[in-house]
């Protein structure tokens, strides 16, 4: 049944692994000077309304491709859930209504709760491990020197 279901969602797999590659490339190549203008950008350090200006020169000074980069992660954040449903979700079962296989995979000696509990648990698991990998990558450098509670201080690695 794990066989089976691998080789139905390798495809998928073999994508995710490949995007998280790449996003995981491109953020090693442009974190370490991003990571160095904020450092002198002074932001860490400014409260109240103080933070605003600042902000403004931080982000005067970012080259173009960053922005377009923090606006893919963005994209990236909200967006990979609904393509990971579509594309992972949806092909469990209609999979097998398009190929007329249905009656006959419910007509075996596994359950038809056991099957879909293991395609769910296999895919699922597959989709929190994507998630997992990606959050990290895009939120982190964004939160990196936020307050976990206000009034509190800045967290340092």
């Amino acid at each position: 049944m794990m066989w089976l279901t691998w080789r139905q969602f390798r495809a998928q797999a073999i994508a995710a692994a490949a995007v998280l590659a790449a996003l995981a490339i491109l953020l090693a190549v442009t974190g370490p000077y991003m990571a160095h203008l904020y450092d002198i950008s002074g932001i860490a350090t400014c409260t109240g309304t103080s933070c605003g200006p600042l902000t403004n020169s931080f982000s005067g000074k970012l080259p173009w491709f960053d922005t377009i980069l923090y606006l893919l992660g963005l994209g990236v954040m909200f967006g990979a859930p609904a393509i990971i449903g579509v594309f992972w979700g949806a092909p469990l079962i209609t999979r097998e209504i398009e190929a007329r296989t249905l009656p006959l995979t419910w007509n075996q000696s596994v359950t038809r709760t056991r099957w879909l509990a293991v395609k769910l648990s296999f895919v699922g698991l597959g989709a929190m491990a994507t998630a997992g990998l990606r959050s990290p990558a895009v939120v982190e450098p964004q939160v990196r020197d936020m307050p976990l509670y206000p009034g509190l201080p800045m967290r340092n690695y």
